[in-house]
């Protein structure tokens, strides 16, 4: 993302027309539905695979007491109903999703050049793009199985290729050509051969364990579905509700120019994207361990998993303090030296920004943690404060000023949230029963 951004944004910017500039941003935005419903998948599905992976053969949310579902051994016969269970949704959902999608990037490029100036180029953008997310929907599985056996380093290694062969390719497609045609082409022709590659190595992985079952293994479940269902739905609505926010928080400072001054505004945006870019990166050390957590919370090891949890925790912490100190001390200097069009927040504002982020980032570590029960924790709370946020952004009577601003929007989620996530994760290490 970062050489993404330093390398194809300045390319793209300045080799494409105003419409063609907005065509190519206008690709990601109508890929949330479906990143979002099929991200969301995996993500409860790779913890119940884990969980079997684990030895459990039920699969549902792991619940504070309960006692211990595996003996640390995989169960593949479960493994094998969750993970064609999965296939089976995939298979439902991939095509209504992708259509949709498809759909949105239509009507948003025939608003955006005039339906009657639609011509070959946007309608090939338009069936390549959803082609790609149908493609991805359908062998992310592969993905979820690899990551819940604990291969996540090889699967990370093999997107790291191709997304920097990707991001070489279509550099020289754009300063060569000219083209957004051939941009989306090339990278989705990248994406695509990642995945396939990526499922021939997860089923040269998975093929010795489950290829040998019958066929009473290779169907879908309905009590595994059962399992899944409610932390799927209930972790779309807290994801949406977070995209949301961002967007109406975007969408309302983009308004304060007036009052502000663009220069502040979009010192806040850029801010805001830097934090958070932060926190993605800080989150990592806790993020690459799932699988190996979930594992060792299914079996009852909660000694190792307690040590790894706070380890990874006290990693991440130091990660984004010491980013912030660095970004508040030095951001400015750098900023100058490389002639920066855009500046960070003032001081004063920075620190508070900053400072109310930081815990922010520590609630997010326990959420996290606590999570790999496949729980989604605290999602009222988060769709309660995202409404609370977005009804103090557009029902206040008058423009808040930047630092009040800054307090309120991070205020009103840290009061929610509160110290249920530390709470949450104690009372499961203390009353997980701890087996060997």
């Amino acid at each position: 993302m970062p050489l993404r951004l330093l390398i194809l944004t300045p390319l793209v910017i300045t080799k494409f027309s105003a419409d063609e500039i907005a065509i190519f941003y206008l690709l990601s935005s109508t890929g949330v539905l479906l990143t979002v419903v099929n991200d969301r998948l995996i993500a409860v599905f790779s913890q119940m695979l884990a969980f079997a992976f684990g030895g459990a053969a039920d699969l549902s949310q792991i619940k504070i007491g309960e006692s211990p579902r595996g003996d640390g051994e995989p169960n593949w016969e479960v493994f094998c109903k969750a993970f064609f269970t999965l296939k089976r949704m995939q298979l439902a959902l991939g095509v209504p999703l992708c259509l949709i999608g498809g759909g949105i990037l239509t009507v948003g490029i025939g608003r955006l050049l005039g339906w009657d100036l639609m011509s070959w180029k946007p309608w090939l953008i338009v069936i390549v793009t959803t082609i790609g997310h149908l493609f991805s929907v359908f062998v992310s599985r592969y993905t979820a199985g690899s990551m819940a056996i604990g291969k996540i380093a090889s699967i990370n290694l093999l997107a790291t290729k191709y997304i920097f062969l990707s991001l070489v390719f279509s550099s020289l497609v754009v300063l060569f050509t000219e083209s957004l045609v051939g941009l989306v082409i090339c990278q989705n022709a990248f994406y695509f051969f990642q995945r396939l590659e990526i499922s021939r190595r997860a089923k040269s992985w998975l093929e010795p364990h489950i290829g040998s079952l019958g066929a009473s293994f290779k169907c879908f479940d309905q009590a595994i579905f059962s399992a899944c269902w409610t932390p799927f739905w209930k972790s779309i609505v807290s994801v949406l509700s977070g995209q949301g926010v961002r967007a109406a928080i975007a969408v309302y400072v983009a308004g304060l120019a007036p009052y502000w001054g663009k220069d502040v505004v979009a010192a806040f945006l850029f801010t805001q994207s830097l934090a958070q870019n932060i926190l993605r990166i800080a989150q990592t050390p806790l993020t690459s361990v799932y699988p190996i957590l979930s594992r060792l919370l299914s079996s009852g090891n909660l000694e190792k998993f307690n040590e790894m949890v706070r380890k990874r925790i006290t990693q991440g912490s130091v990660i984004i303090l010491g980013s912030f100190i660095f970004v508040i001390l030095l951001g400015p200097f750098v900023l100058d030296l490389i002639d920066s069009n855009v500046s960070l927040l003032p001081l004063q504002a920075m620190i508070v920004y900053f400072s109310l982020y930081f815990v922010r980032a520590l609630q997010s570590f326990y959420v996290t943690a606590f999570n790999v029960t496949n729980q989604v924790f605290l999602f009222l709370r988060n769709l309660l404060a995202a409404v609370l946020v977005i009804g103090l952004l557009f029902l206040c009577p008058e423009p808040l000023s930047l630092l009040l601003f800054i307090v309120a929007t991070n205020l009103v989620y840290i009061l929610m949230i509160s110290f249920s996530p530390v709470s949450a994760y104690f009372r499961l290490v203390k009353n997980y029963e701890y087996r060997t």
